[in-house]
């Protein structure tokens, strides 16, 4: 008998740093169809159209993650690059808008994928969107960051500019960060990726001791059910400006264990 786990997304919501819809948010989720391969990009605002190439990345991730599991090939970004300049529509633009789009879109990316041969999940990352693998109310690891501290540095950014996608001699991006989570022994560990303002947020606040009656950051995650809960939420914490004003995603997967026997 072998345990697989059953990877379950139970929240997923994105608010715009503008009180905006999600549309109008820089940020993009993307969930393979049977939930286990999740992918998190935050576009690049100072970038040309941002939001449309963290759409495609995104995508790509959760419909066809990239082979092997030590890094981000640079063939594969390659690949999605040179999709999303074939579905550039670029009749009309005017020649600010051919140059940005010369100068390159950029994104962040973080890619979930759970292990089909061991009990445990891969992650793939470039730059500063995170995520947390959370047992009960601890924190048990955080990927790429650790502390909110890391969160001064200019983050790594995926390009749809070839030459800014620099792949290493094992052919993987030099910027993509690579790790394994064994969650052997755990009942239901529980991941949560988050954008660069929650998370800072979220790793500052796990660093604080908690008050007698008041729950873990984690728990308090955890606990959300709605996109209304997640709003109150920012909007309490950047009021009070312990949370950056900026587009906020938080995708929330539990790791349940079943057995199938083989």
């Amino acid at each position: 008998m072998t345990a697989r786990r059953r990877f379950v997304v139970v929240f997923g919501q994105t608010i715009a740093k503008h009180g905006g819809s999600p549309g109008d948010a820089e940020d993009v989720f993307a969930v393979s169809c049977d939930g286990r391969c999740v992918a998190v990009c935050d576009g690049a605002s100072v970038s040309f159209d941002p939001r449309t190439w963290a759409t495609v990345l995104a995508q790509a991730f959760a419909a066809m993650p990239p082979p092997g599991t030590s890094g981000l090939p640079g063939a594969w970004i390659a690949g999605v690059a040179a999709r999303y300049r074939a579905g550039a529509e670029r009749d009309d633009w005017s020649w600010a808008q051919e140059e940005a789009y010369r100068l390159g879109s950029f994104s962040t990316l973080l890619g979930v994928r759970a292990c089909d041969r061991h009990d445990g999940v891969h992650l793939v990352a470039v730059g500063d969107t995170v995520a947390v693998l959370v047992d009960g109310d601890r924190r048990r690891a955080s990927f790429p960051y650790t502390e909110a501290t890391e969160f001064t540095l200019s983050p790594d950014l995926c390009s749809t500019v070839d030459r800014h996608n620099v792949a290493g001699p094992d052919g993987n991006l030099e910027r993509a960060k690579a790790a394994y989570w064994p969650l052997s022994g755990m009942v239901a560990p529980t991941l949560l990726c988050m954008t660069d303002a929650l998370a800072e947020w979220a790793l500052r606040r796990d660093a604080e001791p908690v008050a007698d009656g008041e729950t873990s950051v984690w728990t308090r995650l955890c606990a959300l059910q709605t996109r209304e809960d997640l709003l109150v939420l920012v909007q309490e914490e950047q009021g009070a400006r312990r949370m950056r004003q900026d587009d906020v995603t938080l995708v929330v997967i539990v790791a349940g264990a079943i057995d199938e026997r083989g």
